[in-house]
């Protein structure tokens, strides 16, 4: 992540020869409060890891001036300098001042001072970006036990340690981001940050907010300026999925970031270097879509140095009992069902299923069956007809006609509670009802939010959850 520093020192001489010292290093930006400017006002609209304070800039309260940067500001590290007075001392480490430095410290040693306090800050915030499960996930936690997974990791293997820009291809669900994330922890990378951007979920007047930031009243509602996901990325990895679904004006503007890793904030002038390495992904036909001049050939071939196609489950069953196992038992302690075991014609029926939403529906289709399990093996019962081949409900309309669902229950649902089927029903209706919207709205997901009256972020979710693509529903 770059690092904002902000300074109001007193004495401008020193202020100027201490960021001197600081600039020797590109991971800094900084900025300068002068004196007779409003410190509060200002950080509140523009944001700061850091603040380096003089005593006499703090005022002749710095507890109160302290406590209102901390209480109405998001709390960045607080630098004092020119404080040598215990019982005063005490007060302002009570209330967040991080460090206290006495005024005649050699500015070399203020420099290093703050250089070490970021260090220890970065090294917080390392967190705040992944979980621990992301950031225990290895290449060598991937199921290899099938011909086209196992040359297809020899190939990961070999452009693991590289540090060229990534394309990776895979139908939906396929566990793109998954690799993306895998990839950058076995990397150099992995003691910063992984940022991924779902380019297809948000807005498009939002992306480019997203991406690079932007300043203080860049657009309507932008009160104080916001960094983008290129600067938390700062000597980490961005992963951009979807990235066939990025605007054409911004591709501009990320085709500079691959060639020369500058850009500017939305509203802003400055360039911000970054040190970014940049993987992508998509399931779409990029060839198609540069044909159509939906998508820029010159960016294509700056993410495609190096292109990884990450085979479709249907072609690597092989790896589904290890897959369905490994699902079971991480899934366990999160859905508190007891469920551990699978029968083996259940798993059979996993196995002959095609998949169309890859290693994700497989995952929901465990987690539902273990919600639904009543002892404590998952049988085939618990699986969505179109998998279990018990149900006559499907989701091209058998079963469902004139908007309602057949009177006819199917034979395995006859002695179970409705408790224990409630929610198959519901999220079969939810699937129809979606594949429903999305063929009326032809596949454009802002449309079909406003049909559902859902967020197209929430749409885009529950897609997601049932492995629909909105390509598929396109005319």
């Amino acid at each position: 992540m770059i690092f904002r520093i902000t300074l109001a020192l007193d004495n401008d001489h020193v202020s100027g020869e201490l960021a001197k010292l600081l600039r020797a290093d590109q991971d800094f930006i900084l900025s300068h409060i002068r004196r007779g400017q409003n410190i509060v006002h200002l950080l509140a609209n523009h944001e700061t890891d850091m603040l380096i304070i003089s005593k006499k800039r703090a005022g002749e309260n710095p507890e109160i001036m302290i406590d209102r940067v901390k209480r109405l500001i998001d709390p960045p590290s607080i630098i004092m300098i020119g404080e040598n007075e215990p019982r005063s001392r005490a007060e302002l480490l009570s209330i967040g001042v991080d460090a206290i430095l006495e005024g005649d410290i050699p500015l070399n040693n203020i420099a290093d001072a703050i250089t070490g306090q970021i260090s220890l800050i970065q090294d917080m915030k390392k967190d705040i970006y992944s979980s621990q499960d992301e950031r225990d996930r290895r290449l060598g936690s991937f199921v290899v036990n099938s011909p086209s997974m196992t040359m297809f990791m020899q190939m990961v293997e070999k452009i693991v340690k590289r540090d060229s820009s990534l394309l990776i291809l895979g139908e939906t669900g396929s566990g793109k981001e998954f690799l993306a994330r895998a990839i950058h922890n076995d990397s150099h990378r992995s003691e910063y940050p992984f940022v991924p951007v779902h380019c297809a979920a948000m807005p498009e007047s939002l992306i480019e907010s997203e991406l690079f930031g932007h300043e203080r009243g860049a657009f309507t509602g932008a009160t104080r300026s916001h960094r983008g996901a290129f600067e938390i990325a700062h000597h980490g990895t961005i992963f951009l999925d979807e990235i066939g679904d990025i605007p054409l004006h911004l591709q501009t503007k990320l085709l500079r970031v691959l060639q020369d890793q500058t850009f500017t904030r939305l509203g802003g002038e400055k360039n911000i270097k970054v040190d970014v390495r940049i993987m992508a992904a998509t399931n779409k036909d990029l060839d198609i879509t540069m044909n159509e001049n939906q998508f820029r050939r010159d960016l294509f071939y700056r993410l495609s140095v190096m292109t990884l196609k990450i085979p479709p489950l249907r072609e690597r069953k092989e790896d589904i009992p290890e897959l369905t196992h490994t699902i079971i038992k991480e899934l366990t302690y999160k859905t508190g069902t007891g469920v551990s075991e699978i029968a083996t014609d259940a798993l059979g029926k996993l196995v002959e299923y095609d998949w169309p939403g890859n290693i994700r529906e497989l995952r929901n289709v465990i987690e539902r069956a273990m919600l639904l399990c009543d002892g404590g093996t998952i049988t085939a019962n618990e699986f969505p007809e179109e998998i279990s081949g018990l149900s006559s409900l499907s989701d091209n309309g058998a079963g469902y006609a004139d908007g309602t669902f057949s009177d006819d229950l199917p034979p395995d649902w006859s002695g179970r509670s409705w408790n224990s089927v409630r929610e198959e029903i519901l999220l079969k209706a939810e699937r129809i009802y979606l594949k429903q919207i999305l063929t009326a709205a032809r596949g454009r997901i802002n449309d079909a939010a406003k049909l559902s009256g859902m967020t197209s972020r929430a749409l885009y979710n529950k897609m997601r959850d049932h492995g629909l693509d909105k390509n598929d529903f396109k005319i």
